[in-house]
């Protein structure tokens, strides 16, 4: 059992057929954030989503189902999908050519478009080849159509748009930090992450899955996957808590 499947039950223990009043005081604060008409009887419903898509756990009461995404660890990921079809993706969102093609030149990092060529850099050596072509993208990514649109597809969506989530939790029933769909997007839209080195849509970063620099045949199929982090979800979390 990992311990992001662990928590995940432990929501459903503290929550489910639980009254308001029988919760500790973070899940009172967080079932109050995202319900606004719970009284000390009301009851409860929690339970774990069985297919792996955005919203690990849903909060049912008075009718009213919310869907929450549980984030935990460091230098979250929130997203994972074959290069191939995040492409697609920009191509309808109709990105420039040559934007894309510096993507597809850092994501695979062997001089080559598909992932063919015989020389593989790391990701360090492609951050300093590459230093000027990775401006030019972040300069392009962050605007706030387009930093909305990767959001919500890596945080709220997926790439199936089923059961997406309304709020990000990050952290255990007994303590954590917490917030909406709306808030987040608005935060992304409004903060730059200039510091960050690699390419990057607002707070989110893209890599790799795994460049398999060391020829690793159980590995070679990750190459061919893109992902996507939130390094600072805990600092982004609690300074939007901290502005409402």
């Amino acid at each position: 059992m990992t311990e992001g499947y662990k928590n995940e039950c432990d929501f459903v223990k503290y929550i489910n057929n639980k009254k308001y009043s029988d919760l500790n005081n973070n899940l009172k604060g967080f079932i109050k954030f995202i319900f606004n008409d719970v009284k000390d009887n009301t009851i409860l419903i929690c339970k774990r989503y069985k297919t792996r898509d955005k919203s690990d756990i849903f909060i049912k009461t008075n009718n009213v189902t919310k869907n929450i995404s549980i984030k935990s660890g460091m230098r979250v990921s929130v997203h994972a999908e074959p290069v191939s079809s995040f492409i697609d993706f920009l191509i309808k969102m109709n990105f420039r050519k040559s934007i894309i093609e510096n993507l597809l030149l850092y994501h695979y990092g062997d001089f080559t478009l598909d992932g063919t060529g015989k020389i593989r850099l790391s990701a360090f050596e492609l951050k300093d080849r590459y230093k000027d072509e990775i401006k030019i993208m972040n300069n392009y990514f962050n605007h706030k159509n387009i930093i909305k649109k990767i959001a919500l597809r890596c945080i709220f969506e997926g790439t199936s748009k089923k059961n997406q989530a309304d709020y990000i939790y990050y952290g255990s029933p007994k303590n954590g930090i917490y917030a909406s769909k709306e808030e987040i997007i608005d935060y992304f839209c409004s903060h730059k992450y200039k510091e960050i080195q690699s390419p990057h849509f607002s707070g989110l970063t893209y890599q790799n899955w795994n460049r398999n620099i060391v020829y690793n045949l159980k590995l070679e199929s990750h190459r061919y996957y893109c992902q996507f982090k939130w390094p600072t979800i805990i600092e982004d979390i609690k300074k939007i808590r901290s502005s409402q």
